[in-house]
């Protein structure tokens, strides 16, 4: 499963600058391959640490592409947390 449009995580990837690769999806959690994701040519992929545990089969391993692994408290939930995922958006 994917982030795709109308979603908090997509609005807040929008408002730190970066394009979500999804955004004219029509679900708003698409579920898709990893083919299928590296074939839209993103320029990285994020995959959060909750509350989805990745293994060597659909985490980082398994894209051809830039993948980082991010701490899902920081691109899921709203809140306090906000300002440390814009501080760290920001380096």
């Amino acid at each position: 499963m994917f982030v795709g449009p109308r979603t908090f995580t997509g609005d807040l990837i929008r408002r730190l600058g970066y394009e979500n690769v999804l955004n004219e999806h029509e679900d708003r959690y698409p579920t898709m391959t990893v083919a299928e994701i590296e074939a839209l040519a993103p320029g990285l992929v994020l995959l959060p640490d909750e509350p989805y545990e990745f293994s060597e089969r659909d985490g980082p391993e398994a894209f051809g592409i830039p993948t980082q692994l991010v701490s899902g408290r920081l691109i899921t939930w709203y809140g306090p947390s906000l300002l440390e995922a814009r501080q760290l958006a920001l380096k």
